[in-house]
């Protein structure tokens, strides 16, 4: 049983010419009983298929990575998904990835760590809220 899920978020600039549109992806991972070292296969069918390009913002909302110690399945996140995904990406951290907190392996996610945008005449926060110290 896979346990991702995807939200889409449509919101309407106050002109009401443009349309921008976030895909939130959680748990990506999907099961902890299945040990394959990538994203959940439902959810790379899923991504594969879409029109992805009519989205402004993909946000991975934690958790897209179930083992941040294996070198494997960091490559393949990287790897098995589109370029055009990756470059509209923001991560948040989730317990899963925070555990690799200090590890050069993080880099790509600490980026985005406590970033913030301007989204149709609002600012948006993307907060690492683990509260625990792996240091």
């Amino acid at each position: 049983m896979s346990l991702w899920y995807v939200l889409i978020l449509s919101v309407v600039s106050s002109s009401f010419n443009n349309i921008e549109e976030f895909l939130f992806i959680g748990h990506a991972y999907g099961s902890v009983s299945v040990k394959d070292y990538q994203i959940d296969q439902e959810l790379l069918n899923y991504l594969n298929t879409i029109d992805h390009e009519s989205y402004n913002y993909i946000v991975w909302g934690g958790d897209f990575i179930e083992d941040c110690n294996s070198d494997i399945e960091m490559e393949n996140f990287q790897t098995l998904l589109p370029k055009s995904i990756l470059e509209k990406s923001i991560y948040l951290f989730g317990n899963h990835e925070f555990q690799c907190y200090n590890s050069d392996k993080t880099n790509f996610i600490k980026k985005d760590e406590n970033k913030f945008i301007e989204y149709s005449s609002h600012d948006i926060f993307f907060l690492n809220t683990n509260f625990n110290n792996y240091e």
